[in-house]
């Protein structure tokens, strides 16, 4: 999962680069960037109301099931008990609209659901029971399946990923202030929760009868997508655990992150470093990439009096220079 939201982001990171060197290069005055905002939240919102209103229908679960989803740790902004994550939106009376369950959500509350809400199991209660009373479980009292009506179909995960992936791609570098993480966690959060429902499937396909922690998945899937992206990893693990709570997570999300932030340094530079290219600010290398001589010119440095134009150093690092009276800084 960690390569995959490497590569993944690697390649958002590519192609976002080229949008960003087009829309500087064709939106110049302010009303154009005005109009592209204005046309990015036109193209978002459009999307999803015609992928909610184009939505097939299915049954709302019965009334136990909506009775263990309801028990579950969450708080729900839009759609609200007792329908909770089955929205009816233009679906008949008892059916609820499939796609619109994510896609008609802000991304925040499709995050905190996606961490959140773990699919009803004929099981759960059983392990339950025998926890409590501390008794065995035999064969017959767990054979049954998990339920099949999932809280979010493999088709919908798949193409609320797609859709948040491309409305990131779209949106990040326009003239307004956007963000970046949350739209990571969604994203990452959908993909998570798809490979843990196909890691369900291989479990029931080969005969074991457990249930697959979906929260998790999305969690560690949230940790995948941020670090591909950001390059970050110390800060993404305080904002994933910040997001979702899950602590007993650290372990595997640290193991996941290492190799999405080093594969995804491999194939593209990351997003915040192009920026700082692309806009000519001045900053120093990394200390392991200098030479001694340089290490010893900046720590004989006065950080006075300069002024801000570029020196090459060593044919390879761009430093600040001061006056000719003046050390390099």
């Amino acid at each position: 999962m960690g390569a995959l939201g490497g590569l993944l982001m690697a390649l958002w990171t590519y192609l976002n680069t080229l949008h960003q060197w087009l829309r500087k290069k064709v939106l110049t005055k302010p009303l154009a960037k005005v109009a592209d905002v204005a046309m990015c939240c036109l193209i978002t919102n459009t999307i999803r109301l015609l992928v909610a209103h184009a939505s097939p229908c299915a049954e709302v679960p019965a009334a136990a099931e909506l009775h263990l989803l309801q028990q579950q740790v969450t708080s729900w902004q839009f759609f609200t008990p007792p329908v909770g994550p089955y929205p009816q939106l233009w679906c008949p009376e008892g059916h609820y609209s499939i796609y619109g369950q994510l896609f008609m959500l802000p991304l925040e509350v499709s995050v905190r659901s996606l961490f959140t809400i773990q699919p009803p199991h004929n099981n759960t209660l059983t392990l339950n029971k025998a926890s409590e009373s501390q008794t065995l479980i035999t064969p017959s009292s767990y054979q049954q399946k998990p339920s099949q009506a999932d809280v979010y179909r493999m088709e919908v995960l798949a193409a609320y990923f797609a859709f948040v992936w491309l409305m990131l791609l779209l949106s990040y570098g326009i003239a307004a202030p956007t963000g970046i993480f949350i739209p990571c966690l969604a994203a990452g959060a959908a993909a998570g929760r798809l490979l843990g429902q196909i890691v369900q499937m291989g479990l029931l396909h080969g005969g074991i009868v457990l249930p697959v922690c979906m929260p998790g998945w999305s969690v560690l899937g949230a940790a995948a997508v941020l670090a591909g992206c950001t390059r970050l990893t110390l800060a993404n693990i305080l904002i994933v655990l910040e997001s979702s709570g899950a602590v007993p997570m650290v372990v595997p999300m640290v193991l996941l992150m290492i190799p999405a932030k080093y594969l995804a340094d491999a194939l593209f530079i990351g997003i915040y470093d192009w920026q700082i290219e692309d806009a000519g600010y001045p900053f120093l290398p990394a200390v392991d990439q200098l030479t001694n001589r340089e290490r010893a010119l900046l720590l004989s440095t006065k950080v006075r009096n300069c002024r801000a134009a570029y020196s090459e150093l060593s044919g390879q690092h761009m430093l600040v220079a001061c006056p000719k009276d003046q050390h390099m800084c």
